[in-house]
């Protein structure tokens, strides 16, 4: 299997990790989401150690600054690197599994009691 089908196996649990994560990161959306996003976010920032992936996570905290296109790029070139990192990573595939997991179970819980309504 060459290296872009095994990196696509990944890009959709990275999607999910950036969208539970991107709340925080624009500072919008309900307090369960940014509780969500902050968890996440510390997270994928915790798994980054080399120097250049330190200064995406710091790009990728100033999102909001950028334009559209701007965002966009980024996010893109971000979530192809943070589906490397769980490609690559055991741990953290396993670990990211379970923050997916229980992140979808609170806002299932929230949506079935009535609770804020969020689209991420």
């Amino acid at each position: 299997m060459d290296l872009f089908s095994e990196l696509g196996k990944h890009i959709p649990t990275a999607i999910m990790l950036y969208n539970f994560a991107k709340p925080f990161l624009v500072k919008t959306g309900e307090s369960i989401a940014k509780k969500i996003g902050e968890d996440i976010w510390n997270h994928i920032k915790s798994s980054f150690s080399s120097k250049e992936e330190k200064e995406l996570v710091e790009k990728v905290e100033k999102i909001v600054t950028l334009s559209k296109e701007e965002q966009a790029s980024l996010e893109a070139n971000f979530i192809q690197i943070l589906a490397d990192k769980i490609r690559t990573d055991p741990e953290f595939n396993k670990n990211s599994d379970l923050r997916i997991q229980q992140a979808q179970k609170i806002i299932n819980i929230e949506t079935i009691h009535g609770g804020a309504t969020f689209n991420l």
